[in-house]
This record gives C-alpha cells, sequence and structure tokens, in this order.
C-alpha cells in the first residue's frame, strides 16, 4: 500500500530552485507526483512566479511520461492551479490537497474532474466541514499530511486515517464502514492506471 512518488512543494521552490531539474529525471520512473502547485499565501508569494514556472513545467512533463496521479497543494491560488490544469489536460489526475478554496472555485474543479483529499485537521474547521459536504463522495480522498499537519502529535499515520474517516461519517451522517469503502473505490479508481 506504499507508493513512491516525487515532489517539488511550492514551499521550496525559492530555496532550491535547481530541485526541478532532479525531480525531472524521476517524473518518467514513478506513477505519482506530488506534493506539486502554488502556494499564494503572503508568505511565499516572494517566489510565485518561480513556483508557476515549476508547476507549469512538472504539469508538462506528466503529459509527456502519459500522465501521473498528481497531489496539489492549492492554498490561495487554487484559480491559477485551475488553469494550469486546463492548459495541460493530459498531464493526469488531479487530487487537490487540503482545498480551501471559494464555492465557485470547488465547482470549478469538481467540473474538471478533481479529486480532494481531506485529513482529520481540515475537518476540524467549519470552513473544512463546509467544503466536505460539497465534494461529491466519488471524489473523495482521505489523507494524513503527515508530518508536517501534526508533528508533534503521537498518533500514527494509521490513527490520523482512522480519526479522519470517523470525521467523514459524522460529517457526511453516513456510518464509518461506508466512508471506508467509499474512500477505497476511490482511491482503486486513481490508482486503476498504475502500470
Amino acid at each position: 500500500g506504499v507508493f513512491p512518488a516525487v515532489g517539488f512543494h511550492p514551499e521550496v521552490v525559492g530555496l532550491r530552485p535547481s530541485d526541478i531539474k532532479l525531480m525531472s529525471q524521476y517524473i518518467q520512473q514513478v506513477h505519482w507526483v506530488g506534493e506539486i502547485g502554488l502556494d499564494g499565501s503572503k508568505r511565499f508569494s516572494e517566489f510565485y512566479a518561480e513556483q508557476k514556472i515549476a508547476f507549469e513545467r512538472v504539469l508538462a512533463e506528466c503529459a509527456i511520461a502519459g500522465g501521473r496521479t498528481l497531489s496539489i497543494h492549492s492554498r490561495n491560488a487554487a484559480d491559477d492551479v485551475l488553469h494550469c490544469l486546463e492548459q495541460q489536460p493530459t498531464a493526469g489526475i488531479a487530487v487537490l490537497h487540503w482545498f480551501s478554496g471559494t464555492d465557485r472555485q470547488l465547482r470549478r474543479a469538481i467540473a474538471a474532474d478533481c479529486y480532494f483529499s481531506v485529513n482529520d485537521q481540515m475537518l476540524s474547521t467549519q470552513s473544512g466541514q463546509r467544503i466536505v459536504r460539497k465534494i461529491p463522495s466519488e471524489r473523495l480522498l482521505t489523507e494524513s499530511d503527515a508530518p508536517f499537519a501534526a508533528p508533534k502529535s503521537i498518533l500514527t499515520i494509521r490513527e490520523h486515517l482512522h480519526a479522519c474517516e470517523s470525521s467523514l461519517a459524522d460529517i457526511l451522517g453516513r456510518d464509518h464502514e461506508w466512508v471506508v469503502r467509499t474512500v477505497q473505490n476511490n482511491f482503486d479508481r486513481i490508482s486503476c492506471n498504475d502500470r
């Protein structure tokens, strides 16, 4: 159940711009790419142009490689992320990690066939709960966001995922087994092209 991936997190693009070359060497060898994307928060705005260049390059290389499953960061940058995905429709299956966009952006992402990965920390907020209620169940995935979501947590990744499933069951008014089955079916769907 462990799949290797390569990624180039937008938060480090400005610190390590040459890593794009290293990442590019491995895209052909993996089927999962992420975390990639854009971060439009004030803290990383200085390198936003560089982030965009790196994200567009990764998407282009994924398209050349025949498409990949992509874990995508879009904090304060959902419109730009979706625009880049629309420009590279064969880059692969987009999974928007911890999506926090507007309702309009969410509808746009759903229309673009994006999936959404959620974690227990996201689901502990009212805005996260509001968003997850609007995500079609066939587009829903879970994530731990380890080690970032709770770096000092004593919970294991499995325990974080179980907590996320329990929160989803409560928020959606479903039983835990339905959540587990739904997420597994969705994961199987995005994994079916694994070579």
